[in-house]
């Protein structure tokens, strides 16, 4: 489920087929930890949360395209806070408090759109010049998502030439190889449109995610913190 209230999966024909893969690493290792608190188990319930998360990340990034220094720096993070949750050091409101900073973060938008480009980019043929320009209006995409410019009707125009309607809350990308050089294009001329019709300026937008993702813990953390009675 993303900032816009719905969820955008997708469908493959191989193996590493997840499409949020790589991308959208912390978003996973996110909700492996609310899934995980979301269970209670009579004895010892927060050590054994706390384990399943960290065996739980350490699955996803061990498939995942990230560089080892990412993987790196995410596993000590969710480390740490599994330790911190088992110790009662982290309590659940806190935990709630980064899954909402999450949410209102730009990781989300940022990662859907990286993929998008890294998935389904080959298939529409592009020319250097054609790529980089086509790169950047996912980039002012991401952005107007991520500033509530581009709203959720939006959003399901732009993926409409590569996905399917699953129900009323979900959108179902398409396999690239199910998706053509002309549909491609037609996805980013719509997005382009609705970078326009947002007023996204045409600037570059990039996220670091693995910084991204340590500083809205930290933040999360230490607002809940300072809410606290």
């Amino acid at each position: 489920m993303d900032a816009n209230g719905f969820e955008l999966t997708h469908t493959s024909k191989t193996r590493r087929g997840g499409f949020l893969q790589g991308c959208l690493i912390v978003t996973a290792v996110i909700l492996a930890i609310i899934v995980g608190i979301s269970v209670f188990v009579a004895y010892n319930w927060r050590g054994w949360v706390a384990t399943g998360v960290k065996e739980s990340t350490a699955a996803i990034l061990a498939d995942s395209s990230l560089s080892q220094s990412d993987k790196d720096q995410i596993t000590a993070k969710v480390e740490t806070l599994a330790s911190d949750f088992e110790s009662g050091k982290l309590t659940m409101m806190q935990i709630g408090k980064i899954a909402e900073a999450l949410v209102a973060s730009p990781i989300l938008p940022a990662a859907i759109v990286s993929a998008v480009e890294k998935e389904y980019f080959p298939k529409a043929e592009f020319s250097a010049d054609e790529a980089a320009a086509a790169q950047r209006v996912l980039q002012r995409c991401a952005r107007g998502i991520s500033e509530g410019k581009i709203n959720q009707d939006r959003v399901r125009e732009i993926l409409a030439p590569i996905a399917e309607v699953a129900n009323a809350d979900q959108i179902r990308l398409k396999p690239a190889t199910d998706v053509s050089k002309e549909q491609v294009r037609r996805f980013v001329d719509n997005a382009l449109a609705a970078a326009n019709d947002s007023s996204v300026p045409d600037e570059p937008f990039a996220v670091d995610f693995v910084k991204e993702f340590n500083e809205l813990i930290d933040r999360a953390i230490a607002d809940s913190s300072a809410k606290a009675p």
